[in-house]
């Protein structure tokens, strides 16, 4: 700042802050005009300045199905992890995000990774079937036999 005041360059009382994936949370980004412009003494300089990569919320997507979820966390610039976690058979979770991390509306920098836990079904219960046979025999014995 001083540099350009010797100048006789006049410094906008307002540093404009804007996101960056490629310097540093306070550094100046770049200067209106432009560094190398030839301008004549007197001229505004607005400096700019890093405020770091940029936050976005993360959205809330327990209860989607996992494919919306994957769209909805890509819109926003982020990169979504899954999991899978058993769930009984039948279960109305099974293909749906049922945990998030971090939370829903949680502010994060653009690129970050969103953990999410997917329902996966579990073993179909077995059925097990047992027959049982029984044999009776019925044997009819002579009341009156003829002597030998």
């Amino acid at each position: 700042l001083n540099e350009l005041n010797e100048l006789n360059f006049i410094v906008s009382d307002e540093t404009v802050r804007e996101a960056s994936e490629t310097v540093d949370e306070g550094k100046v980004i770049r200067t209106t005009p432009a560094k190398d412009d030839i301008v004549a003494a007197g001229t505004t300089i607005t400096i700019y300045v890093s405020s770091g990569v940029e936050q976005v919320d993360v959205p809330s997507v327990v209860s989607l199905f996992y494919d919306q979820a994957e769209l909805t966390i890509r819109n926003q610039g982020l990169i979504p992890v899954p999991e899978f976690r058993i769930v009984p058979f039948g279960d109305p979770q099974v293909g749906l995000v049922i945990e998030q991390t971090p939370g829903s509306f949680t502010k994060v920098p653009k690129g970050s990774e969103v953990i999410i836990v997917v329902g996966e079904a579990g073993e179909p219960p077995t059925t097990t079937t047992t027959t049982t046979t029984s044999t009776t025999t019925t044997t009819t014995i002579p009341t009156s036999a003829p002597p030998p």
